[in-house]
């Protein structure tokens, strides 16, 4: 396990500005929004707390809080029964989460490096 995965680490990590530049749309709600610090999610709407208890509409962005083994399970449960979004997750193609997602799933995307996150400071974190 990376220790960027760690029981305890922060899970306040922000999708980059080129993610969104990439996908060249806009979204009606972000449902896991940080709660702090900068962010660059191009939607009208957004939660940063309780994004699992309260109702998704439109257009979502989804890139829940990775808090470790199985905690994106309830979010893509939620997402796919929404069904209608995009959700950013790590491509841990072994995980059963993952296997889960992949088939119900209308398109799966890999990028070719790997995603420089935005820590709550502006920092990137340090993956080639």
């Amino acid at each position: 396990m990376a220790a960027w995965e760690a029981p305890g680490a922060s899970d306040e990590w922000y999708t980059p500005p080129e993610v969104f530049a990439a996908l060249r749309c806009s979204f009606d709600l972000d449902v896991a929004h940080p709660a702090r610090g900068t962010t660059y999610v191009p939607a009208a709407r957004i939660y940063s707390d309780r994004g699992l208890e309260r109702e998704w509409e439109g257009f979502v962005w989804m890139n829940a809080p990775f808090g470790g083994r199985g905690a994106l399970a309830p979010w893509l449960d939620k997402f796919f029964a929404h069904g209608n979004g995009i959700a950013l997750t790590p491509d841990r193609t072994s995980a059963p989460w993952f296997q889960a997602a992949w088939l119900r799933a209308d398109a799966v995307l890999f990028t070719c490096d790997k995603i420089k996150f935005v820590r709550a400071d502006g920092s990137r974190g340090l993956f080639d």
